[in-house]
């Protein structure tokens, strides 16, 4: 989850395309902005190796609980929330992402 405007989410952004580089074989992997203002631009100037759509948050499921962005969603096959990773990838937050997936994200 993220949205054009977010410094962090842009900070965030070489690290969630190197997860995705190395994890497409086994996750799907779908960018969410909650705002339409200015995704084009942003998609633009840098694309993402994912799609990427925009979302009413007022829509979300319940269990989305949005504090902040950007935030990373894990779902199992079956649909299942499994993990929350809330803001941006710290290296302690790296590192248990980097622990879950088995990939480093540098």
């Amino acid at each position: 989850m993220s949205s054009p405007t977010c410094v962090w989410c842009l900070r965030n952004k070489q690290k969630i395309f190197n997860l995705a580089a190395a994890e497409h074989d086994r996750y799907d992997f779908v960018g969410l902005s909650l705002t339409a203002k200015g995704i084009n631009q942003y998609l633009a100037s840098s694309p993402f190796n994912f799609p990427v759509y925009v979302v009413n948050e007022g829509k979300l499921p319940i269990n989305f609980k949005l504090t902040l962005t950007p935030d990373t969603f894990v779902f199992s096959r079956d649909g299942e929330l499994e993990h929350i990773f809330d803001g941006y990838y710290t290296s302690d937050t790296a590192a248990s992402i980097s622990s879950l997936f088995g990939v480093h994200l540098e």
